[in-house]
């Protein structure tokens, strides 16, 4: 399990909005510090590219799609979606993404402003990252066969790209969208 990195810091502490790994499990305890990237680490991410989002326009109708729901082969389809709290129309989405080939796949997740969002990311046939800029995360590099895992909640609508650093960026093929809707 890697460490998810926001904006050249990271957090221990899980649902904090930078990514949650928090657990004796993976040798982290849930004080919730913010500590200072490595000099190495800093070097390997390079600086965040600025601001990538893209706006939806109000005519564009985005289907949210719910567990058990056929979609088309790039949209993921939610493991789990829950209620996020009582009386609240937010859920908490959870949405397992596979890096094989240079790709992700799926490589679009669709949510409403206010979910949580959590993402599993299964490096298959070789290490991957993945950084989604917008919201500022980057992970370690996931070991071929390894997982990670981050989450965030989409308080803002809008189109937001994430790709993997390691197989080129944003100009690889290894590149998807959180969506965001209204």
């Amino acid at each position: 399990m890697a460490l998810i990195i926001a904006y050249g810091l990271y957090s221990k502490r899980s649902g904090s909005g930078y990514g949650g790994i928090s657990g004796p499990e993976n040798g982290i305890d849930a004080a919730g510090e913010i500590e200072a990237l490595s000099e190495a680490e800093k070097a390997r991410l390079g600086p965040f590219p600025t601001i990538t989002k893209e706006e939806i326009k109000p005519e564009e109708k985005i289907i949210v799609p719910e567990m058990g729901e056929q979609t088309t082969e790039d949209v993921a389809v939610p493991t789990n979606v829950q209620q996020a709290a009582p009386g609240v129309s937010a859920k908490d989405r959870t949405f397992t993404i596979e890096a094989k080939a240079g790709k992700f796949n799926p490589s679009t997740i669709i949510v409403k402003t206010g979910d949580t969002v959590r993402i599993t990311i299964n490096a298959v046939d070789k290490e991957y990252d993945f950084v989604l800029p917008d919201y500022g995360f980057a992970t370690q590099p996931i070991a071929k066969g390894a997982s990670t895992f981050l989450a965030f909640q989409a308080l803002t609508s809008g189109k937001f790209i994430f790709y993997c650093k390691l197989c080129g960026g944003v100009d690889s093929t290894a590149v998807g969208y959180v969506i965001v809707s209204p």
